[in-house]
């Protein structure tokens, strides 16, 4: 037995290394969820590997390429629609599953599909004949800065191609039925011959009839929502945009925005590293970290300067937990974000909302007196109506203007009218002969009286119905796509240890 142990003792230790080897490599790798080390490298998994966080921000970046490129739908469907948040590790996640099912469907793209599609994208052929100035500007202002290249967008385009025959794929057979398309063009076109009656607003509202006693009974009511407006406190390291580019030569210019894009990728990257500190990584790039006060969204650093939107709706959607930022693309430049301190809305003294409070019961007081007056009008109306008036008759017996309104429809509102679009909207929902409650509208309260409807019956309107049934089609193709996508979603097992935030 020993005999046979010494001649395989070299083959044994072999296999106790490998062993030992991989047992260190599973128990001290950062990425390992069961060690409950979850490290900053570490963003999701999915299909069981893992994705640190320089492959996830990547992913999240294409989201925005692909909004400037026209892929609306794709973008939309993909970060999840009616979503109001910047979360886009949901977008980077299901960007990976949809790779994995083209693939696994054998949906590809070809080079050709490729070039042709983007010889057609309106961003690069914007009279419908293919630019390549603006390809080449879109690499340099948009690709480069972001740390792509013509290669990467040509992957997205692909991306987008195989989210198409996927969608094509499921709604083969989806056709809109002719009572729904019926349907949906009489609430749309039916022609709508209407009236309206005006009840103008009076005089501004009086705020000296407000007496204390109002202001601070309305105080004790709400005083839980009288609060101040949430703070930030911020560092950050601002990367301008290189001057004078419009002076170099497309080389020089596509060189120096190169420069200026690693240069916030480098910055970028090193602040993924686990363990790494804002002010320490720039100060060992030689960057300036700026600091600002405690500053609301209404007033931002004056710094930031005009069209700062986007920066300040990352700054107040940041949280302590994820306090450092994806470079954020701003008018002058590029920022990379630190918060460093939240103030939460705090509640605000009587004395300090006297003021706002008195004016909102002004504003009040005003409305409600509006609208009993046109109450009052309305039911004064009705009443000649059942007395056999005409609708004219009746509103100038009750001291009102009488407005005859163009025919229009939903899909076209009338033009020039104030509030049209509540105007339009409320008169598709009545029928002939109803006149609508009082409604309250910018200039003062207005009522709405239908005096007929009608079908259009021109050449038009074959048109209309065609595109209404693809818009059927499309919001079906929608549905399904999802459903699919939820299903094959669950396959992929997607998991967020840190919840990382875009």
């Amino acid at each position: 037995m020993l005999k046979l142990i010494r001649k395989q003792q070299k083959v044994l230790l072999i296999i106790v290394a490998a062993i030992v080897i991989v047992a260190f490599a599973w128990l001290y790798d950062s990425t390992n969820y069961s060690q409950g080390q979850q490290g900053a490298l570490t963003a999701f998994s999915v299909y069981n590997r893992e994705y640190r966080a320089s492959e996830a921000q990547r992913l999240m970046r294409t989201f925005d390429i692909a909004y400037q490129l026209g892929f609306y739908a794709f973008a939309r469907t993909l970060f999840g629609e009616n979503r109001q948040d910047r979360d886009r590790t949901d977008y980077a996640i299901n960007l990976l599953i949809l790779r994995k099912e083209a693939e696994r469907l054998g949906i590809t793209a070809s080079e050709e599909e490729i070039s042709e599609a983007i010889k057609s994208m309106p961003v690069f052929a914007p009279q419908g004949s293919y630019d390549p100035t603006r390809f080449q500007n879109f690499t340099n202002n948009v690709l480069l800065p972001n740390g792509f290249n013509p290669a990467d967008l040509r992957q997205l385009v692909a991306d987008n191609i195989a989210f198409e025959k996927i969608q094509n794929l499921l709604s083969a057979n989806i056709q809109a039925s002719p009572a729904e398309i019926e349907e949906q063009f009489e609430q749309s076109y039916s022609l709508i011959k209407t009236a309206r009656v005006d009840f103008p607003k009076k005089a501004d509202p009086d705020e000296s009839k407000i007496t204390e006693e109002e202001i601070k009974e309305h105080y004790e009511k709400n005083k839980q929502n009288l609060l101040s407006d949430p703070k930030r406190k911020i560092s950050y390291v601002f990367f301008p945009t290189p001057e004078g580019l419009d002076e170099l030569s497309a080389e020089e210019r596509k060189e120096k925005i190169s420069e200026h894009g690693a240069a916030v990728d480098n910055f970028f990257s090193a602040l993924l590293v686990d363990g790494s500190e804002f002010d320490k990584t720039a100060k060992a790039q030689g960057l300036e970290v700026k600091r600002t006060q405690e500053f609301t969204a209404a007033n931002p650093p004056q710094e930031f300067g005009e069209g700062a939107g986007q920066l300040i709706q990352e700054v107040f959607g940041r949280t302590l937990a994820a306090p450092i930022s994806d470079p954020v693309r701003a008018a002058n430049g590029f920022y990379i974000i630190n918060l460093l301190a939240v103030v939460e809305p705090q509640p605000l003294s009587l004395e300090e909302v006297s003021s706002r409070i008195r004016e909102t019961l002004a504003q009040t007081k005003a409305e409600d007196a509006l609208r009993a007056s046109a109450e009052a009008g309305r039911k004064a109306i009705l009443a000649d109506l059942d007395k056999g008036s005409t609708l004219e008759e009746a509103v100038k017996i009750a001291g009102f203007e009488f407005k005859d309104v163009p025919a229009f429809s939903r899909a076209e509102p009338p033009r020039d009218l104030p509030d049209s679009g509540v105007f339009a909207s409320n008169a598709a929902r009545l029928e002939p002969g109803d006149l609508v409650d009082v409604i309250t509208g910018t200039d003062g309260a207005f009522l709405v009286y239908v005096e007929s409807k009608e079908l259009p019956t021109d050449e038009e309107s074959l048109q209309r119905k065609e595109q209404l049934s693809e818009q059927i089609s499309s919001l079906e193709t929608r549905f399904l796509f999802q459903s699919w996508f939820n299903k094959v979603r669950s396959i992929a097992d997607p998991r967020r240890p840190l919840g990382l935030q875009s």
